[in-house]
């Protein structure tokens, strides 16, 4: 497998501001199992991402602040990344996400 360059001299944190994600939470912790935005903040206690409005294609949506303890997984673009996908790529993690989520309840 081929080695991914870096566009920065600097070693990335996993998490950074500007970054896109698709965040999983834990089920019943909020109205949705899956948040797509980008990030807007990173602290000791967790993230905040300004969520997408998918019919405008952009982050302008509210802000959703997740604790450490409640991600449990995630799909991250970063500056290294091509972004101009993500968009579709969150989508159909999220559909899985809630998909996921509706079968365990069933």
């Amino acid at each position: 497998m081929a080695e991914r360059s870096r566009s920065t001299k600097r070693i990335n944190q996993a998490i950074e501001i500007g970054y896109w994600m698709a965040v999983t939470l834990p089920k019943d912790t909020a109205p949705l199992r899956c948040y797509v935005g980008q990030v807007q903040a990173v602290d000791e206690h967790g993230i905040r991402l300004t969520l997408v409005d998918w019919f405008a294609g952009r982050a302008t949506g509210f802000d959703l602040f997740v604790p450490w303890s409640n991600i449990e997984s995630a799909l991250i673009a970063t500056p290294d990344h091509s972004t101009e996908y993500f968009g579709q790529e969150a989508e159909k993690w999220q559909t899985a996400m809630m998909n996921d989520q509706k079968n365990t309840e069933n």
